[in-house]
């Protein structure tokens, strides 16, 4: 099942853009529920193929828990194109209760970053992101990898570990401004996964490179 979902959202992101949405916030800096669907209206009408939401542009990691799953159910009830959800934490609690909280919205998929500013190895990253993948199996998962704003990244190895270990695994969504970092990750992706760009400068490189979409 898992794995259809992941060839079915391939198809539909392959050549295309999907934004990492800005979380609209009031004057107080807590989130506006009401300005997101004409957000959502306006990325969707200028033909995305896709949405990110609470990502890096989005800021999701400065939000608290319980306005992080009022921004997904938001997006989610006023989306028409695929959604990818970031549940990813610097607590394991609190990335797998997002995670849970995503598994009852059914998003097109879940992304997570790595912890961030403590560094971690590969050994322990590996048990974060199957942590994550176990609390919602049936929802494709792409690993985010921005080592140069998180402090951790996805090395090809622990990438190949965790493809091999995980049914829903749908790729990576890879931010990192170096070119070659990016060929040598498309390399090692298996054929049923993409790779996803986040830097803007070298998109048009990456996807000749290789990459699925930006």
């Amino acid at each position: 099942m898992v794995m259809e979902k992941i060839a079915i959202l391939k198809g539909q992101l392959e050549n295309g853009v999907s934004p990492a949405m800005a979380t609209p916030i009031d004057e107080n800096g807590r989130l506006s529920p009401s300005l997101i669907p004409p957000l959502v209206n306006f990325l969707t009408e200028a033909g995305v193929k896709g949405i990110f939401v609470g990502g890096t542009t989005g800021e999701g990691l400065f939000f608290d828990v319980e306005e992080r799953k009022q921004l997904h159910e938001t997006v989610m009830a006023c989306s028409d194109v695929p959604i990818l959800l970031h549940v990813g934490a610097n607590r394991m609690d609190t990335a797998l209760e997002l995670t849970a909280h995503a598994a009852t919205l059914n998003p097109a998929s879940i992304v997570a970053i790595p912890p961030t500013f403590l560094g971690m190895d590969d050994d322990a990253l590996f048990d974060y992101f199957v942590a994550i993948a176990k609390t919602a199996p049936e929802l494709p998962l792409f690993l985010y990898d921005i080592p140069h704003m998180a402090g951790n990244g996805i090395s090809i190895p622990l990438f190949e570990r965790l493809a091999a270990a995980l049914p829903s695994l749908a790729g990576v969504k890879i931010s990192r401004p170096d070119a070659q970092a990016i060929r040598r990750l498309i390399d090692a992706t298996p054929e049923h996964m993409m790779v996803l760009v986040g830097n803007e400068a070298i998109a048009l490189g990456s996807l000749a490179l290789g990459a699925r979409s930006v």
